[in-house]
């Protein structure tokens, strides 16, 4: 059985990516959904920023890199595994999209 400690990655992530951590990057995050490794490690973390509308999700797409950097020098303040940090990954969706493929269940699936 897990330990209360097993998924102290995601729950990183999950505080320091927040709507403020990337404020002044001209997107306006209203939600975030984290994807943390199931055996509990720093490798592999995926983590979606959620936007409002289709076309803000797609604008940040096109940002991407700069948006993971950003996201990746958050998570090293943080203290996030160095080793890590390479594999960890940010996908970008909408509000509107999360609706349309069924919900937040299904659609994270």
């Amino acid at each position: 059985m897990a330990g209360i400690n097993h998924f102290r990655f995601g729950r990183l992530v999950a505080e320091a990516l927040t709507a403020e951590a990337f404020k002044d990057s001209g997107h306006r995050i209203v939600d975030l959904e984290v994807i943390p490794s199931f055996d509990g490690s720093s490798d592999e973390m995926c983590s979606w920023l959620i936007f409002s509308t289709v076309e803000e999700a797609q604008a940040a797409r096109e940002e991407a890199p700069a948006l993971e950097e950003r996201a990746r020098a958050v998570l090293a303040q943080r203290g996030y595994p160095t080793e890590a940090l390479p594999s960890f990954r940010l996908s970008f969706t909408s509000v509107p999209e999360i609706e349309a493929g069924g919900g937040r269940f299904y659609y994270f699936r």
